[in-house]
């Protein structure tokens, strides 16, 4: 390594960049939406998993997004993907963010998914009966994606831990178990 004095460091003024701001904005085609579908399906086959529940928040989205092409804006989503469709659960705030779904999708309102306070009065069906509604049921084998993994020391993954919220895994878990 060599190490710089300094007196071999030179202070100059640089001229400005000149950006020119973007003329087209780049997309990503519609069919790479159901291609990154398709390959999940093809692991979940391979890994015995029945369905795949992908959590996001607004800080903690880009899973959701790379299958469905939009995030939450400011509260919580939940997307399931089995062997035939996908199905998102969305509170009140970016429910109707899923018509900018990329590929063909049940969207189901979760009031539960809103901010705090939110109003809970159109909610018709718990979380629980939501869930069930998309078609978990018991005996399933679930695949449960939140946001960060768990590893130890070694780099193994920790399986035992997620970073997906309580209520969401409790019920999950009274549908499955």
């Amino acid at each position: 390594m060599n190490n710089i004095s300094r007196e071999q460091i030179v202070w100059d003024k640089l001229p400005s960049l000149q950006i020119d701001p973007p003329t087209e904005k780049p997309e990503i085609p519609m069919i790479c939406y159901a291609q990154r579908i398709e390959r999940l399906r093809e692991s979940m086959h391979r890994e015995h998993i029945d369905r795949m529940l992908i959590y996001a928040d607004r800080e903690h989205y880009f899973n959701f997004r790379y299958f469905m092409g939009f995030d939450p804006r400011f509260e919580e989503a939940l997307l399931s993907i089995d062997q035939r469709k996908c199905a998102v659960l969305l509170g009140n705030e970016c429910f109707s963010l899923h018509k900018l779904a990329p590929v063909p999708i049940t969207a189901l309102h979760c009031p539960e998914l809103s901010l705090p306070n939110q109003p809970m009065w159109r909610q018709p069906l718990s979380l629980i009966e939501l869930l069930a509604q998309i078609g978990l049921h018991a005996g399933e084998n679930v695949g449960l994606v939140g946001w960060k993994m768990f590893t130890d020391a070694a780099g193994n993954v920790r399986r035992d831990k997620i970073c997906v919220p309580a209520f969401i895994t409790d019920a999950v878990k009274t549908l499955v178990a």
